[in-house]
């Protein structure tokens, strides 16, 4: 590969970086000119095209590739991702499965394909690829985050609080980790609990609406109203199309018959839904 490729390559994944999609894309583009069978190029390009949602193009890129590496495990991951966002289910478990053929001790190979088997009902699966990908990489927060939702879904409590407790202690910054958490002592009433997650969720990230809304549920469950209102509030105040704040903010104004701005909040709630 010349220096000028390589040079080509060096700004368009430096603009890449950037979020300076057009400079990269052009420069991906002048690179591949020069040197039509550059995988790697083509690669970065597919990846650059998938993150502007150009999911054909992308494909195209990405079959290139393999056309000429057809050991570049990158490549079929990357297609497994783009048929599952095509819904292709079978081209992409087979993308997938491709990957981990070429390089079976890749995390980020198996921690996809619990995705892949988590979205298409397959909980089973999915709890093995996601423990796969954790016993390759210990510290896969992520996964951790992951298994511990699945296992949330499937009323597996004890697995998911220690998922998630697993997920804190490798990232103790994690907002989603504690959020999470907070949702499952929600589901069971732990609310004490349940405050103190989310409390800490919102401390670390306070543009969490998510995570005041359902602070102000605790809330209300403890008939704290006040407090509830004031969360549910800052929900909508971070995001003025969130429906469920509105409605659980016309729940405790109901609670305190404030009747004629909770009839408002449901009737903002109906209509965002609608929407």
């Amino acid at each position: 590969m010349s220096s000028s490729v390589n040079e080509l390559l060096n700004h368009a994944v430096n603009a890449q970086q950037n979020n300076n999609f057009i400079d990269a894309e052009k420069f991906y583009i002048k690179a591949l000119d020069a040197d039509p069978n550059n995988y790697a190029a083509l690669i970065n390009f597919g990846v650059l095209l998938k993150k502007l949602n150009r999911l054909y193009e992308a494909k195209e890129s990405f079959i290139k590739a393999i056309k000429i590496n057809p050991k570049i495990e990158l490549g079929y991951m990357n297609l497994g991702n783009i048929f599952f966002k095509l819904n292709k289910l079978d081209e992409a478990e087979t993308n997938y499965k491709k990957t981990i053929e070429i390089k079976p001790n890749y995390a980020e190979a198996y921690f996809n394909l619990g995705i892949f088997y988590d979205n298409t009902d397959r909980p089973d699966q999915a709890e093995l690829s996601y423990n796969e990908a954790i016993k390759l990489k210990p510290n896969y927060s992520q996964a951790y985050n992951n298994l511990g939702n699945l296992y949330r879904k499937l009323k597996r409590t004890n697995e998911a609080e220690i998922n998630y407790k697993k997920l804190i202690e490798i990232n103790s910054s994690t907002a989603e980790g504690y959020y999470n958490l907070g949702n499952l002592y929600n589901d069971i009433d732990k609310l004490d609990d349940a405050l103190v997650n989310y409390i800490k969720a919102v401390k670390l990230n306070p543009n969490f609406d998510s995570a005041y809304n359902y602070l102000g549920t605790v809330y209300h469950k403890l008939y704290k109203l006040d407090d509830a209102i004031i969360n549910y509030k800052k929900a909508i105040e971070l995001n003025p199309e969130y429906s469920e704040a509105y409605y659980n903010l016309g729940i405790s104004l109901f609670t305190l018959n404030k009747s004629e701005e909770a009839y408002e909040n449901y009737k903002k709630a109906t209509e965002l839904k609608s929407d």
